[in-house]
C-alpha cells in the first residue's frame, strides 16, 4: 500500500506546481509566446513517444522479476538498447527540424530539451527499485526535480529570461533529477562493464507490440498541438492553456486505475460475477465524481480561464469547455479499457487506438483551419466519444452481461440533466448555473445510483471493492 501511494506524491506536487505555473508562464509569454513553449514540449514528446519509447521499460521490468539473478545484467543490457534507440530518436528529431516551418527561437529550444530523450536509459536501470516495490527511495529525487523545475522557471521569468533560458531551466532541473537517480542506481547494484547483446533481439521481438500501441497514444497526445501550429502559435497557446486543468484532472482516474487493475485481474480468473460487480461499481464511482465536475466546469469556463490565465486568454473559454467534456468521457473509458487489458483482451485497446488516432487526425485536418483552438477541442472530443463508445461497444462483446451499461446509461441521463439545469440558470450568472447544474446532474446520480460512492472509495483505497 506504501508503494502504491509513493506513486502519487510527486504527480499530486507535479499538479500543484504546474497549475502555479501556468498562471505564472501565461501572463508572462502571452498567448503566442506559451504556444512557443508548448509547441517545444510537443515536438519533443512526439519523437519521444513515437520513436525512443518502444515499451522496453514494462519488458525490462517483468524479466528482471522473473530472473532476479540475472538483474544487473539485464539491466545493462536495456539500458544500453535505450541508449542506441534514444540517440537514433534524437538524431531524427534534429532532422525534423529541416522540414518544419517553426520559429527560429523554438528550433533551438527543441536541440536544448530534445536532449532529455539521452536520459532515458537511466530510467531503465531505475527499474531494480520498482522491482522490489522501494519507490521511496527514488521520491526525494523526484520531488527535488519537481521543485527545482519550478524553482528554476520562476528565478527565470525574474530575470526576464526569453524562450531559451526557460528550456534550459527545464533541462537543468531534469539533469539533477537523473544525477540523483543514477547515482542511487549505482549504490545500489553492480553492474557489468559491458552490456549482453544477446539480450537485444528478444527485448525487442516482445517490446514491439507495446511501442506500436505507444505511437498512437502519442498521436492523440500530441497532434492538436502540431496541427495547429501549422497555422497560428496563438492558437497553440490559447489550446495548451484551456487543456492544462483538463490534464491535471486526469490523475483522479489514473490513480483509480493502478489500484483497481490487479483486483479485476484477478477476480475476472476466480469470479466472473463478482469481475461484474467490481467493474459496475468503478465506473459508476468514477462517474459520481466527473460529471457534475464536467458540469460545473462547463459553467465556469469563461471565470476560471481568466482567473488563471489573465485576460488574454479569455479566448481560451471555448476549448476548455470543450476539453473538460473530454475529461467526462476519458474517466470511465481508462476504466473500461483497463478492464479489457486485465481480461486478457488488449489487442482490442489497440485496435481503438488505431482506428480513434486516424480519425482524429482527420478531424483536426478539418476543423483546425476554420475553428483554431476551439476545431482542436472538438476533434478531440469526438475521437474520445469514438474511443469510449469502441470501447464500451468491446466490453459489451467479451464482458457480456458484465459490462456497465447501466452506469454509463446514468451517466449520460446526468449529464443531459445537467446541462438543462446549466442552460435554464443561465441567467443567474456564471457561478449560481455551474451550482444549479452540477447539483441537479449529482442528484440524479444519486437518486438512481447513490451506492457507487462505495465501489469508487474501494477502488481508491485499494480495498477489496465491496465484493
Amino acid at each position: 500500500m506504501g508503494n502504491t501511494l509513493v506513486q502519487f506524491v510527486t504527480p499530486a506536487v507535479r499538479t500543484t506546481l504546474g497549475l502555479l505555473l501556468a498562471a505564472a508562464l501565461s501572463r508572462y509569454l502571452g498567448v503566442e509566446g506559451l504556444g512557443q513553449y508548448a509547441l517545444v514540449f510537443a515536438y519533443v514528446g512526439t519523437f519521444n513517444g513515437i520513436f525512443n519509447d518502444w515499451g522496453l521499460g514494462t519488458i525490462l521490468l517483468r524479466e528482471i522479476a522473473r530472473f532476479p539473478e540475472r538483474r544487473a545484467e539485464l539491466l545493462v543490457s536495456g539500458a544500453a538498447l535505450q541508449g542506441l534507440v534514444a540517440l537514433g530518436s534524437y538524431v531524427l528529431m534534429v532532422g525534423g527540424l529541416a522540414i518544419v516551418h517553426f520559429p527560429g527561437a523554438v528550433k533551438q529550444a527543441v536541440l536544448i530539451y530534445g536532449l532529455t530523450l539521452l536520459l532515458t536509459p537511466l530510467d531503465l536501470l531505475a527499474l531494480s527499485f520498482q522491482a522490489d516495490l522501494k519507490l521511496l527511495r527514488l521520491l526525494p529525487a523526484s520531488l527535488a526535480g519537481a521543485l527545482l523545475n519550478f524553482g528554476f522557471l520562476m528565478l527565470v521569468m525574474a530575470l526576464r529570461g526569453g524562450l531559451l533560458a526557460l528550456i534550459a531551466a527545464v533541462l537543468a532541473a531534469l539533469v539533477i533529477q537523473y544525477m540523483w537517480v543514477g547515482r542511487l542506481c549505482w549504490a545500489s547494484q553492480r553492474f557489468p562493464h559491458r552490456p549482453a547483446t544477446a539480450h537485444w533481439n528478444p527485448f525487442l521481438r516482445e517490446a514491439w507490440p507495446l511501442g506500436l500501441t505507444t505511437v498512437f497514444t502519442t498521436t492523440m497526445q500530441q497532434a492538436p498541438v502540431m496541427v495547429l501550429s501549422w497555422h497560428s502559435l496563438e492558437a497553440v497557446g490559447l489550446f495548451s492553456a484551456a487543456y492544462k486543468i483538463p490534464q491535471q484532472l486526469l490523475l483522479l482516474p489514473l490513480m483509480v486505475r493502478n489500484s483497481a487493475f490487479p483486483v479485476l485481474a484477478r477476480s475476472w480468473v476466480v469470479d466472473r460475477p463478482r469481475f461484474s460487480r467490481q467493474l459496475d461499481r468503478l465506473v459508476g464511482g468514477i462517474i459520481l465524481i466527473s460529471v457534475p465536475m464536467v458540469i460545473a466546469g462547463v459553467g465556469l469556463a469563461a471565470p476560471l480561464t481568466v482567473l488563471v490565465f489573465g485576460l488574454d486568454f479569455a479566448g481560451a473559454a471555448g476549448p476548455f469547455g470543450l476539453l473538460i467534456g473530454v475529461c467526462g468521457l476519458v474517466f470511465p473509458g481508462i476504466l473500461i479499457g483497463e478492464a479489457l487489458n486485465a481480461a486478457g483482451y488488449q489487442r482490442g485497446n489497440l485496435v481503438i487506438q488505431m482506428v480513434s488516432s486516424g480519425a482524429l487526425i482527420v478531424l483536426l485536418l478539418v476543423l483546425v483551419p476554420s475553428g483554431g483552438a476551439a476545431g482542436a477541442a472538438w476533434a478531440l472530443l469526438l475521437s474520445y466519444g469514438l474511443v469510449v463508445g469502441a470501447t464500451l461497444l468491446v466490453a459489451r462483446w467479451r464482458f457480456q452481461d458484465g459490462a456497465p451499461l447501466g452506469a454509463m446509461g446514468v451517466g449520460a441521463m446526468s449529464a443531459a440533466a445537467g446541462g438543462v439545469g446549466l442552460i435554464v440558470a443561465s441567467g443567474l450568472g456564471p457561478l449560481t448555473a455551474s451550482i444549479v447544474g452540477a447539483a441537479v446532474a449529482l442528484a440524479v446520480l444519486v437518486a438512481l445510483r447513490g451506492s457507487q460512492v462505495r465501489g469508487l472509495w474501494a477502488a481508491v483505497t485499494g480495498s477489496s471493492l465491496a465484493g
